[in-house]
């Protein structure tokens, strides 16, 4: 998942808690600073391996909160083992 979020404390725990809620782990997450002046920060997540949903679901929960700016992107990862 790629979204934007507010960078302030609280909004990582509160998109953690709705895929937490869909019974989907984290498996890797990557959030950069944000450049000087804005408020928003770039995040990546990668989530455990989960039905279409299942995900889907907690988008659309993570969309509706007021710390995330615009859409989450789902981008889909594949293992080659």
């Amino acid at each position: 998942l790629r979204l934007k979020a507010n960078d302030r404390p609280g909004v990582l725990a509160a998109i953690t808690s709705a895929l937490r809620d869909e019974g989907i782990s984290v498996e890797a997450l990557i959030q950069k600073e944000p450049r000087k002046g804005e408020q928003t920060v770039n995040l990546v997540l990668i989530s455990s391996r989960c039905r279409e949903k299942v995900i889907n679901s907690a988008i659309a929960s993570i969309e509706n909160m007021d710390v995330v700016d615009g859409q989450v992107v789902k981008i889909r990862v594949e293992t080659l083992d």
